[in-house]
């Protein structure tokens, strides 16, 4: 069996194309997972969350949605509860 240009072009880039939406779905949840873990922390407030390793969580979501007053916030509580 013969295979031609044509095809082997198009086979290509179907392999191209499916690694692409490989990445993009997986940054899609990524991104999903980050921003429904911001919406359960904002929900509880920060004065509620008590432990270091939820404060740090909650900090580190923030920094990399560029809230970085808030996420100071959330880190200067976190060292505190930790050193309790």
């Amino acid at each position: 069996m013969e295979i031609s240009s044509f095809q082997s072009y198009l086979i290509i880039l179907f392999v191209v194309l499916i690694i692409i939406s490989i990445f993009v779905f997986r940054q899609f949840l990524k991104t999903r997972s980050e921003e429904l873990n911001l919406v359960k922390f904002e929900q509880k407030g920060l004065d509620s969350l008590t432990q270091a390793t939820e404060l740090y969580e909650f900090g580190s979501i923030q920094i990399k949605k560029r809230l970085y007053s808030e996420a100071t916030k959330t880190f200067l509580k976190a060292i505190e509860n930790y050193e309790k």
